[in-house]
């Protein structure tokens, strides 16, 4: 698709949605007919392309985005941003009960509502005793209209959607956010919006640091300080490393976000471990080499341990027979030992590898390195390999590896 103009970027459509094409229920993804009821191009019918929670023929709704042409579809109005408006003529009434909105309202009753009520029919539809003077609604039967209509208009849902929106947040991104944490979205955005980048398909750091800007959050926040690690890691991972020793770590993510505070940056280091975002371990020293804590995203972590266990695996299958199979191990809680990796929360790394920054490369995609990210146009810097270790302690109940 192509803009049309750079004055198009900003532009606002205000309609009646005629008929519903399509609808994604999972991330709202709509194609509509819309017919314009204000402003320039007033009763035309234009095609519209975007993100909707819920899609119904009936809804005034206003739309923020840009005109675009498709090659094989025309002309469409493709949005970013929505707003959905209350019904108030009685012909926009009528076709929003006819469309279902209310369950337990049809086309039939919707007509014989807007003929008692007019214009006044949504405010009327509160009340159990003015919907019992419709033909044919008995007083059960308006009892369950009025209660059904008071929670629709008082929907949680619909209000957070529209304030997630107000804080620049895209319908699309909104939608997903909304479903991650339910009636819980506004305050994990406002209190950690880098949250999202760790537990919401779609939203990278990139994407939490513009959101927690628009908050008001300091850029040397604990809560960016650690999901900016994680980022770096993640931008690691895409040139080919598994973990990065932790002064590197830290060099590399304090470029990154721009902080020189190397104190801050290992106590939210330290931090991310204990929640479960990252993994640290203790390497064992080769010949001539110094012990050293490496840092690990959870994912790449697991898939290290996994072709360890693999590669064992098959070394110790008398030849012959297939060998036998087993679970990966989950990193051990408590202190990062030369034994074991330091980590709690062994869901939060499940979560991790969900998101626009991750995912870009499989879990074992990777050589292990120890060589920072390399820039654009740095000279390649030859990285040394380090042995694969089986770890598996005996007896241990392990759960399936992430992705399995």
């Amino acid at each position: 698709m192509t803009s049309h103009t750079q004055e198009d970027d900003a532009r606002e459509l205000v309609g009646i949605v005629e008929a519903v094409r399509h609808h994604n229920p999972d991330d709202g993804w709509t194609v509509a007919r819309v017919r314009v009821s204000e402003g320039s191009g007033e009763g035309s019918l234009v095609s519209v392309v975007g993100n909707l929670a819920e899609a119904r023929e009936g809804m005034e709704v206003k739309l923020w985005g840009e005109w675009v042409t498709h090659p094989q579809w025309g002309e469409q109005f493709r949005f970013r941003r929505y707003e959905l408006r209350q019904p108030m003529t009685v012909e926009q009434i009528k076709r929003f009960l006819a469309s279902g909105a209310v369950r337990g309202i049809g086309p039939a009753t919707a007509e014989l509502l807007v003929a008692r009520f007019g214009d006044d029919t949504l405010n009327a539809m509160t009340d159990p005793d003015q919907l019992r003077q419709v033909p044919g609604i008995g007083k059960r039967r308006a009892q369950a209209i009025a209660e059904r209509w008071r929670r629709q208009r008082l929907d949680d849902k619909q209000r957070t959607l529209m304030r997630l929106q107000g804080m620049g947040i895209t319908a699309a991104q909104a939608i997903r956010i909304e479903k991650q944490y339910g009636g819980d979205a506004l305050a994990v955005v406002q209190d950690n919006p880098y949250q999202l980048a760790l537990e919401v398909e779609g939203i990278g750091f990139k994407i939490a640091d513009r959101i927690a800007r628009t908050v008001g959050m300091s850029r040397n926040s604990p809560a960016r300080l650690q999901a900016g690690l994680g980022h770096a890691l993640q931008q690691a991972a895409q040139q080919g490393h598994c973990f990065l020793p932790k002064p590197r770590l830290l060099e590399y993510a304090g470029q990154l976000l721009e902080c020189d505070d190397p104190e801050m940056l290992a106590d939210a280091c330290d931090a991310a471990v204990d929640q479960g975002w990252m993994v640290v371990e203790r390497m064992e020293p080769g010949e001539g080499a110094r012990a050293a804590e490496v840092v690990y995203l959870p994912r790449l972590w697991r898939a290290e341990h996994e072709t360890a266990r693999h590669i064992r695996r098959l070394l110790d299958a008398p030849a012959g027979r297939p060998a036998g199979g087993g679970d990966v191990p989950e990193p051990a809680a408590g202190g990062g030992g030369a034994r074991g990796p330091r980590q709690q929360g062994v869901g939060a790394h499940r979560r991790a590898g969900r998101g626009e920054d991750h995912g870009h490369q499989g879990p074992g995609g990777g050589v292990r390195g120890v060589g920072l990210p390399r820039a654009a146009g740095q000279p390649h810097r030859p990285r040394r390999a380090a042995a694969v270790r089986a770890h598996r302690p005996a007896g241990e109940d392990h759960p399936p590896a992430a992705g399995d």
